[in-house]
């Protein structure tokens, strides 16, 4: 019997061994000829020569500034060549040289932004379309709109042949006789900003960039369109090609970095490890508690200084910006900051309590006021908080209205503060200290709306409904402010809900997730609450929230809380107490 199980496995081996001789060896050359192209991807030398064939659509002239709509040729090949188009706006009649900035937005364009972003920063100004979602005219691929993270040749990915297209436009406006050459500038916000990132990286001619809600550093994430599809031996291909992350230290470009803290696109650890990679000089500028742009209720207006106060410093029309050191003093209650000569007016200390997490996207954060003076800004962290563990920054502003923030950094905190009997009050599931702030919507998904209303109702409560501007009338919001409690959780039985449907009966979908990371991809722990029209307490025991993706899977620790639900009639439901249930 040994005999003949050992003849077994010598023939399933073998039989294994002759498929993975079918088939690796063509995988093995196809990788060879990817990492062939990577040396030399980024040679411009030859394109450079290549005539532009600029063709102009159309051109008008309005209040002393001239709107052009122009297609010129991007990467070329055997079944043609694409022709890139963007809006180009300029003054009719330049004084001097002038700087020019390429705008390579994630969203849609449109002649007016071209002229407003040009007017604004008093230099010409293009907007590249490159996404083929405009209303009319569109940028021209060969062989259709090119594909992100392609499994073929890297010249055919989109990224290289945006980049490529992008690096035309710096040709094209290097030619125009009012362009100062030595300020061309870059511009971009969501996937524009990885796109700015790059271009800064590959071409050395831009001078200047402004990169918002986007950066690099994709390979630790993986959160970039819901992660790679690519095999590990071709993803590690792609990031050497295209990860702005792979190119950061090649900038020239005073840059600065405009992220979300809570951004599910492109994760704040992410940003922050390709910031750092940037020799430059640089800034960063966090807005707290928004995601994607998208803000947390209550929270700060966002502050974008990159479009009419970085870029105009960079181009020298402006003689500073504020600059501060990249690191907190801290002993873990107080936080300094010096402010070295700096004109300050403002500082604000953000802190995120919770436990080390790279990624960094379930993360809720608390502002603290801080004391400018003696030549210092300086924040004491509030008592509930000072044993914590969490990642802490400071915002400081200056009297121009400029911005900047130091690095984010992590305190660790005594282990037993991640497992007391009780953490927020009165037994509560979520940080009821911080209010609104604990919550946040949730980015859409699907038909999900981006917007909800919400409002606190003391001591302890909620009131949620959506927003008079959503048709459907559904809402969605999230809140990571329970991570810390997960491993008290277990002592419980479940959670208890105090709702009051103030009227009329519903029901709430809720999910618990694991590792918020994976809220886009679906593995959660679900219950579906129904409730009345009066006020009532819901005992789930945790046994009844499921996982239909990994039955098996423990629901333990959880560090996200998502409710969603709908009113028809647009009106709110109080939730008073979100609490643990006894054993």
């Amino acid at each position: 019997m040994k005999t003949v199980l050992l003849l077994s496995a010598a023939i399933f081996a073998a039989s294994t061994a002759f498929a993975a001789d079918n088939t690796a060896p063509d995988e093995k050359a196809a990788l060879a000829a990817l990492n062939a192209e990577l040396p030399s991807l980024w040679d411009y030398s030859a394109i450079a020569k290549e005539p532009l064939d600029a063709t102009i659509i159309s051109s008008t002239t309005h209040n002393g500034w001239k709107s052009e709509s122009i297609y010129i040729n991007g990467v070329g090949g055997a079944s043609g060549t694409d022709r890139i188009f963007f809006y180009y706006a300029h003054p009719e009649k330049p004084e001097g040289k002038i700087p020019a900035v390429i705008d390579i937005t994630g969203g849609s364009v449109d002649d007016t932004r071209a002229v407003y972003l040009g007017k604004v920063l008093n230099s010409a100004c293009v907007v590249m379309e490159w996404r083929c979602n405009a209303a009319k005219l569109r940028s021209q691929w060969v062989g259709g709109i090119p594909k992100y993270r392609v499994v073929g040749p890297l010249k055919t990915d989109e990224s290289y042949r945006v980049i490529t297209g992008a690096r035309r436009v710096l040709d094209f406006l290097s030619q125009q006789d009012y362009i100062d050459p030595a300020r061309l500038g870059c511009m971009g916000g969501s996937m524009g900003g990885i796109y700015t990132m790059l271009l800064s990286g590959v071409d050395p001619r831009v001078s200047a960039g402004v990169v918002d809600v986007g950066v690099g550093h994709l390979a630790h994430s993986d959160c970039l369109q819901g992660g790679f599809w690519l095999s590990p031996e071709r993803k590690d291909i792609w990031l050497k090609a295209f990860d702005p992350y792979s190119h950061a230290n090649a900038i020239k470009a005073r840059s600065i970095v405009l992220p979300s803290s809570d951004d599910h696109f492109c994760a704040l650890g992410d940003i922050v490890e390709t910031y750092k990679a940037i020799p430059s000089e640089k800034r960063l500028c966090i807005d707290p508690n928004y995601d994607h742009s998208t803000p947390a209720f209550g929270g700060p207006e966002p502050h974008y200084p990159g479009l009419n106060q970085w870029l105009p410093y960079c181009f020298g029309q402006t003689d500073s910006y504020i600059k501060i050191p990249d690191h907190l003093d801290t002993d873990g209650y107080t936080c300094s900051l010096p402010t070295n000569g700096q004109d300050v007016k403002d500082a604000w200390l953000w802190f995120s309590p919770g436990p080390r997490d790279l990624i960094w996207q379930a993360r809720y954060w608390v502002p603290v006021k801080a004391e400018v003076k003696d030549g210092k800004c300086v924040a004491k962290v509030p008592v509930r908080y000072a044993k914590l563990p969490r990642y802490y920054f400071m915002d400081v502003y200056n009297s121009k209205g400029q911005k900047a923030s130091t690095l984010p950094a992590f305190k660790d905190g005594p282990v037993a503060s991640y497992a007391p009997p009780i953490l927020w009050e009165n037994n509560q599931l979520w940080d009821v200290a911080s209010g609104l702030g604990a919550w946040r919507p949730l980015v859409t998904i699907g038909d999900v709306p981006r917007v909800a209303n919400l409002r606190i109702v003391p001591p302890f409560g909620i009131a949620i409904g959506p927003a008079a501007t959503v048709a459907n009338h559904k809402f969605v919001i999230l809140t990571s402010s329970i991570g810390l409690v997960s491993a008290a959780a277990q002592k419980h039985g479940g959670l208890a809900f105090k709702i009051d449907g103030n009227g009329a009966p519903g029901e709430l979908k809720l999910a618990l997730f694991v590792n918020f990371n994976s809220a886009f991809n679906e593995q959660k722990f679900e219950y579906t609450l129904k409730y009345g029209k009066d006020i009532q307490t819901y005992s789930i025991p945790w046994k009844d929230f499921t996982n239909t993706k990994s039955p098996a899977a423990s629901i333990f620790p959880f560090d996200t809380l998502r409710i969603e639900g709908v009113r028809e009639d647009g009106t709110q439901i109080t939730i008073h107490e979100i609490a643990f249930a006894d054993p």
